[in-house]
């Protein structure tokens, strides 16, 4: 991990704790829990405009299973790690090329979320909630079999409800990488889940 990547996490660590430390003066009410299941699919073939539309050649879409937990700390303000699975197939792109051999795939995120439109469950009440949308930011690690990639996440996402506590998700986001290395790659992360607001 080199200088820039140590400084990139530490920033962002010490960001959550001070959002932590503010939002913690705060009311409880809307601190909830929320856990998600899904699936994403992978462009690799470079953060280029071009391979968006090639679904054939262009996205991994194998064993492609996400977990998430995300902690509201308020109605604006979240964080979140996830997991993802994923396989890259040799007729698919990987890092602007076709690998030799099916490489797995195995990543972890941690993401701070502000919610600029949202519309949080009300338990009490007969209330619907409304669409929310979201901006998404924060450090990833990504496993390529025996390949490691840092990268800077940046994306949005928007949670349409089906129920008081069931939202559907879909988030896109590019991911950029810090890593100093040949083999350092960026990609498109898409993801399509089912979220779950568990009672404050």
């Amino acid at each position: 991990m080199n200088y820039f990547t140590k400084m990139l996490v530490w920033n962002f660590f010490m960001l959550l704790f001070l959002l932590v430390g503010e939002v913690n003066a705060q009311s409880s009410r809307d601190r909830v829990w929320i856990l998600g299941v899904g699936l994403n699919a992978i462009n690799d073939s470079g953060l280029s405009n071009d391979g968006l539309f090639n679904f054939k050649t262009n996205y991994s879409f194998s064993r492609p299973f996400k977990f998430s937990v995300e902690k509201k700390m308020n109605a604006k303000h979240g964080l979140e790690l996830k997991t993802l699975l994923n396989r890259f197939k040799t007729n698919k792109k990987f890092n602007n090329g076709f690998p030799t051999k099916d490489i797995d795939f195995f990543g972890i995120d941690a993401m701070y979320k502000y919610y600029f439109l949202y519309n949080e469950p009300s338990y009490s009440s007969k209330r619907i909630k409304k669409v929310s949308m979201y901006g998404t930011i924060g450090p990833g690690v990504s496993f390529f079999n025996d390949l490691t990639n840092i990268t800077v996440n940046i994306g949005g996402g928007i949670n349409y409800p089906i129920g008081k506590q069931l939202d559907l998700n879909l988030q896109v986001t590019p991911k950029i990488s810090v890593s100093n290395k040949a083999s350092s790659n960026n990609y498109y992360q898409f993801e399509f889940g089912v979220l779950y607001y568990l009672k404050n």
